[in-house]
């Protein structure tokens, strides 16, 4: 077992299992390439660990976060991901097992997937929809149907909502120095999903005029892990990040900032955090990070509700207004026209307009 502390055989175990949450393939990758890393691995599982590392990075980078899948494809996918590797001294049943995998695979990336945006605080986010079939649509970093998801990429492709997340991080990080020293920041390159706040790295270092550090934790090589402005030993490093849901991704950033710099780690700045039970508990307990999220589930939630309500209004009136111009065409011919005219006056007014004569 690698300093992770997830044993590889029991994390494959678990992926053939009805899982609870799909982090545990996030922890199967982690681990493998943490054993890789550490140079500790016989000539012979080499490549067998290598190409398990590619594969479940594979399915991360394809079905998680970014995307909406279907549930029963992708717990199949994983599955069989599981089967293989616990059958790997079995030739005959690993190769079956993992041909096996290639297919459901390949069907899974065929998915039709169904998602729209619309704009929730201001901001572009992505929102999922029921399948026709009935299937579950899932963020699927957790097994919560979630009705939206914040995608940096998408927010960092609009001018408008870019220039206003950037200055938001930035006023975050101008507070944070008001009250304590911060030697480093450190940008995460994610193992899966979007780009996310990678993209900030220029303009905050710029801004701020703090050295900044690249963690790029599923690179093998140690050299290749860590790029930048390398900390020194006892720096106090803050975090930069775009979701906190489990905490995995800043979680392996300060394990690598601690083992290798003995960094101080003192804060992660997160765009959205879902609120999940724990998470921010975890980060402050095990390593000494507050976490300082920018936008959080509720308050989307509930600015996602007012929308929805407000649409629901709006539409009520319209079709009032198209009941009651019907009501009035039907009269036209029977009235004068000038009490025509003020009638149809007094539905423009009440928010059809003119244009509807």
């Amino acid at each position: 077992m690698g300093k992770m502390g997830y044993p590889v055989e029991d994390l494959a175990n678990s992926l053939t299992e009805v899982m609870e949450d799909f982090s545990v393939l996030g922890k199967f990758n982690a681990e493998i390439s943490h054993r890789l890393s550490e140079g500790k691995v016989s000539e012979k599982d080499y490549p067998q660990l290598l190409i398990y590392k590619l594969l479940s990075e594979e399915i991360l980078k394809n079905s998680f976060e970014d995307d909406s899948v279907d549930y029963k494809s992708l717990r199949e996918v994983i599955s069989l991901l599981g089967k293989s590797y616990s059958n790997i001294d079995k030739p005959e049943v690993w190769k079956k097992y993992l041909i096996e995998f290639g297919s459901a695979y390949r069907k899974l990336l065929k998915t039709k997937k169904h998602k729209r945006t619309d704009m929730i605080q201001g901001y572009p986010i992505y929102i999922y929809e029921k399948r026709s079939t009935g299937g579950s649509i899932l963020l699927t970093s957790s097994t919560e149907n979630l009705k939206f998801f914040p995608d940096m990429d998408l927010i960092f492709s609009d001018p408008e909502a870019a220039k206003r997340a950037s200055q938001e991080y930035l006023s975050k990080i101008n507070d944070l120095k008001k009250e304590k020293r911060i030697d480093r920041l450190c940008f995460i390159e994610k193992r899966k999903g979007s780009i996310g706040s990678l993209t900030l790295q220029p303009f905050l270092t710029s801004k701020t005029k703090i050295p900044s550090v690249i963690i790029r934790a599923s690179y093998i090589d140690n050299f290749s892990k860590i790029k930048g402005m390398y900390p020194d030993v006892g720096n106090k490093v803050t975090l930069i990040y775009d979701l906190l849901n489990f905490g995995n991704g800043i979680a392996e950033a300060a394990e690598i900032l601690k083992e290798r710099y003995l960094c101080n780690l003192t804060d992660a700045i997160v765009f959205f955090d879902y609120e999940r039970e724990g998470s921010k508990e975890r980060l402050r307990d095990e390593y000494n990070i507050e976490v300082h999220p920018l936008h959080t589930l509720s308050e989307f939630n509930s600015a996602y509700k007012r929308g929805k309500e407000m649409m629901k209004r709006i539409k009520k009136h319209m079709e009032k207004i198209e009941k009651e111009l019907k009501e009035l065409r039907k009269q036209k011919g029977l009235i004068s026209e000038d009490v025509y005219e003020k009638k149809l006056a007094d539905i423009s007014i009440s928010g059809l307009g003119p244009n509807r004569r």
